[in-house]
């Protein structure tokens, strides 16, 4: 199969996908790799290619404004110090390394958010 070929980790991935499902007790039938991708196109179809995938800057905002809000602004300033370090940082660990499945926003932001503080 061509498609199989062409995107090796969307399959196995897919098929990761379909096994945990089963596992929590979904049952759903097995997908081909041409099914998946022709779900995938009507997906992307639907919504008009507007896909906004959260952003390191996005997630450094987020953690940020939780961290707010949880301690009621109690420590207003230190975070707004920690948060604009953790953006200077942000910028040069994307110049240097992409974020990628790996590398996800999300777990850099957070690990930013840590150093953040411990510096400050």
């Amino acid at each position: 199969d061509k498609t199989q070929n062409r995107h090796p980790g969307r399959v196995e991935n897919g098929e990761i996908v379909h096994e945990v499902m089963q596992t929590l007790g979904y049952d759903l039938p097995a997908a081909s790799p041409h099914d998946l991708h022709v779900m995938e196109q009507s997906l992307l179809l639907d919504l008009q290619w507007q896909v906004n995938a959260p952003t390191l800057e996005s997630w450094i905002s987020i953690l940020g404004a939780r961290f707010g809000v949880t301690t009621e602004e109690l420590y207003a300033k230190p975070l707004a110090w920690a948060t604009e370090k953790m953006r200077q940082l942000a910028k040069r660990l994307v110049e240097w390394k992409a974020a990628d499945w790996q590398r996800r926003p999300q777990r850099l932001a957070a690990g930013l958010f840590g150093i953040g503080f411990a510096s400050g």
